[in-house]
């Protein structure tokens, strides 16, 4: 695993797909490219929460990214909504909905969060997400973090990793 780091580092965000590589990147606390990123995925949730929900045929893997932070011998979800992003950020896929919200399985090893394991449930509600993706036969749609992390720490490596995805940023729109 690569770790690719901003000059003053505050967040994790990781980038994983089933079967992908991953790389953890560090992103300065506050950065506009990422804001913006996560004002796009926050834009177009409850039409991907209506998909995941009755997929159309040819898509999988609907997954969301959730932000957690170690909480005493626990943890606890960093809301979106609390706009902040001194987190480790996790990938979660399996989504189900349940009466107070969601459910998730975290998808990728942690880095910092000592109280959270790849492979766990989590309980999570719609404004914990952070960003989001699903793969069908034109590759990956969402990941706007991803895309951002591509512009704020250029790098053959990350270009591969999407690539290999399906992820095609330019269509994602994310601008400085």
């Amino acid at each position: 695993m690569t770790v690719f780091k901003a000059a003053y580092l505050a967040a994790y965000l990781t980038l994983a797909s089933s079967g992908a590589a991953m790389a953890v990147v560090m992103v300065e606390q506050g950065d506009p490219i990422m804001a913006e990123a996560f004002e796009k995925a926050k834009a177009g949730l409850d039409h991907f929460l209506s998909r995941a929900e009755n997929p159309p045929e040819g898509s999988y893997n609907y997954t969301v990214k959730i932000g957690i932070v170690d909480d005493g011998d626990s943890y606890r979800i960093n809301s979106f909504s609390e706009g902040s992003l001194s987190s480790e950020f996790f990938w979660l896929s399996d989504i189900e909905k349940t009466e107070n919200g969601y459910t998730g399985r975290i998808s990728n090893e942690p880095e910092m969060v000592e109280h959270i394991e790849m492979g766990q449930t989590i309980a999570f509600t719609k404004d914990d997400v952070a960003d989001w993706f699903y793969m069908d036969e034109k590759g990956m749609t969402g990941n706007f973090t991803g895309c951002a992390i591509a512009r704020i720490t250029p790098s053959a490596e990350i270009d591969e990793l999407f690539r290999s995805m399906g992820l095609v940023c330019d269509k994602q729109d994310i601008t400085h």
